[in-house]
C-alpha cells in the first residue's frame, strides 16, 4: 500500500479541510444494503477512514462502527474530535482486516481503495462480510465550482482543470501516485470479481465553501501532498487561489463563498 498521509500536519489538514461526502451519500449506500438485508444492523467497517468523515455518517445506522486506517496520524486526528459513542477508530491494514469471519454487515471505503492491494483486500472483504452484507467503494476525482453565470462557471472549470491536471501537467504528474490510474478509468479496475450482484451509481454533492477552504481541500489530495513535500517553496496553490479570485473579481478568499460540486462515483456489491 502506498502511504501519503503519515505526517501529523497532513492529517490535521485532512480533518479540517477534506470534504466531499454527505448524509445523502451514506443514505444511498444504506438503501442498497436494505434491498436484501433488513435491519437492525450490528456492525459497519469503514476501511481507509482517514480522519473519519465518512465513518461518522454511518453511526446512526449501526450498533457499532469501526474506522480503520493504516496511518496512526489519521487515526489520532479522527479521535481528536467529538464522535458518536458507537464509533471506534483503530490503526490497521485493508489487506488484514482485524475482525472476525462473517461479522460485518457493511464495509465502506471512501476515496481510499485505489491504494490497496485489491485482490488481497477483496478476499478479506469476502471473509468478514455476513451473507447479504455489502461492500461500498466510493471515490471522487476533481471537484468543481458552480456559478450562476455560465461564462464564469466555464472559466472556473478551466482554471481547476489547468492547475489540477495530474495526468498531463508534468510537474504535478511527477508527484502523482501510480494508484491514481484507477481514477482515470472510473474505478473500472476496482470492482468485485467475487460478487455478481453489483452496480455503479453516481451522484453529486453540493456544498457552500470558501475559496480558501476549496484550495486547502485540494492540497490534501495524495498527488498534492507529495508535490508539496517535494516543492515546499511552491507558489502553485497560492497562484491557483489568486486565479479563482481573479475570475470571481473578489479579494478575500476566506470570506468569498461559492458552491463546490463533488461528483461521487460508487461501486456497490453484495455478498450472496
Amino acid at each position: 500500500m502506498q502511504r501519503f498521509f503519515e505526517d501529523p500536519s497532513v492529517a490535521a489538514a485532512y480533518l479540517k479541510y477534506r470534504t466531499g461526502y454527505s448524509p445523502a451519500v451514506a443514505d444511498r449506500v444504506m438503501r442498497y444494503l436494505a434491498e436484501e438485508k433488513a435491519g437492525p444492523y450490528d456492525f459497519a467497517l469503514d476501511v481507509g477512514c482517514g480522519s473519519g468523515q465518512f465513518t461518522r455518517l454511518l453511526a446512526a445506522n449501526f450498533t457499532a462502527v469501526t474506522g480503520l486506517d493504516v496511518s496512526p496520524a489519521q487515526i489520532q486526528a479522527a479521535r481528536s474530535v467529538q464522535n458518536p459513542k458507537n464509533i471506534t477508530f483503530r490503526v490497521g491494514q485493508a489487506e488484514i482486516l482485524p475482525v472476525d469471519d462473517a461479522s460485518v454487515d457493511l464495509i465502506t471505503s471512501a476515496t481510499a481503495s485505489h491504494y490497496y492491494d485489491w485482490p488481497v483486500f477483496e478476499k478479506e472483504v469476502d471473509r468478514v462480510l455476513k451473507p447479504k452484507g455489502c461492500l461500498a467503494v466510493l471515490v471522487y476525482d476533481l471537484v468543481y465550482l458552480d456559478h450562476p453565470d455560465a461564462k464564469v462557471k466555464k472559466q472556473l472549470t478551466d482554471c481547476i482543470e489547468t492547475y489540477m491536471d495530474y495526468a498531463n501537467d508534468q510537474e504535478l504528474k511527477a508527484s502523482t501516485p501510480e494508484a491514481y490510474k484507477h481514477h482515470l478509468n472510473d474505478y473500472d479496475s476496482i470492482r468485485s470479481s467475487l460478487y455478481s450482484d453489483q452496480i455503479r451509481d453516481d451522484m453529486e454533492v453540493r456544498e457552500e465553501i470558501s475559496v480558501h477552504k476549496f484550495v486547502e481541500c485540494y492540497k490534501t489530495f495524495g498527488c498534492n501532498v507529495r508535490f508539496l513535500e517535494r516543492n515546499p517553496e511552491t507558489s502553485r496553490f497560492k497562484d491557483f487561489e489568486n486565479s479563482i479570485m481573479g475570475i470571481l473579481r473578489s479579494e478575500e478568499p476566506e470570506r468569498t463563498m461559492i458552491t463546490m460540486v463533488t461528483p461521487i462515483m460508487m461501486r456497490l456489491a453484495r455478498k450472496p
